[in-house]
């Protein structure tokens, strides 16, 4: 009933949620993209974990590139237009941070699942798909917001903490 995709999927975020907490390549990708300053300062090799970052995200895009080319029989240039505004969307609506530093695997993956459930109830609701759009942008300014009123809370507790 699952498709090799899902299969995929949990797959390569096992993967990646080990990389991240259980490794120190994982710390050093947290700290990178907190405050790459601190990280260098901590003798982080900044500028090599960003490569390796933006290497390890091209590998996984050809892969899905080629896991929907294997899907659909061939390959349609066009087929992924339009998905960064969901991608970021779902990291976003996930919990990660936009200063980077904060967020998970599965935080980014209970994000997609709400878009996708938006989607799919917009589409059996025969909404205008300009809709769907609307309402991606909306759940992440909310997100976004929401992120920016815990990080200035918790910042808030932290210094009264150490009063």
């Amino acid at each position: 009933p699952f498709r090799m995709s899902f299969l995929w999927l949990v797959v390569i975020a096992a993967l990646v949620a080990a990389l991240l907490s259980l490794t120190n390549f994982g710390n050093w990708i947290r700290a990178t993209g907190g405050f790459n300053e601190a990280a260098a300062s901590m003798g982080i090799p900044v500028k090599r974990v960003k490569i390796v970052c933006f290497m390890l995200c091209s590998v996984l895009a050809g892969f899905a590139g080629l896991l929907q080319v294997l899907r659909l029989g061939s390959p349609l240039p066009s087929i992924g237009e339009g998905l960064e505004l969901q991608a970021v969307a779902a990291a976003v609506i996930g919990g990660t941070a936009l200063a980077g530093g904060i967020g998970t695997v599965f935080g980014a993956i209970i994000g997609t699942l709400l878009i996708r459930t938006i989607d799919n109830g917009l589409v059996l609701s025969r909404v205008d798909a300009n809709w769907f759009k609307f309402a991606i942008g909306v759940l992440t300014m909310f997100a976004v917001i929401a992120n920016a009123w815990m990080g200035k809370m918790s910042r808030k507790i932290k210094v009264e903490a150490h009063k």
